[in-house]
């Protein structure tokens, strides 16, 4: 029997614009737990960076001055 190589979930790949992270948050506070909402703020600022780097124009990442 062969063996199923998969990689864990990155949700960075998913928050494209900002009603998909809108849509995220919303879903994310229906639950309540805060633990998921910290969570889901680190995912936001990851895909906001990856988009900075990919150097996506869209990007929302500002740097400091």
């Amino acid at each position: 029997m062969s063996t199923i190589k998969v990689r864990p979930l990155d949700a960075t790949h998913y928050r494209r614009d900002e009603e998909d992270v809108a849509e995220y948050l919303r879903q994310v506070m229906e639950g309540g737990n805060t633990a998921e909402l910290d969570a889901a703020l680190v995912d936001i600022v990851r895909a906001q960076l990856r988009q900075a780097v990919q150097g996506d124009p869209g990007a929302q990442v500002r740097a400091k001055s």
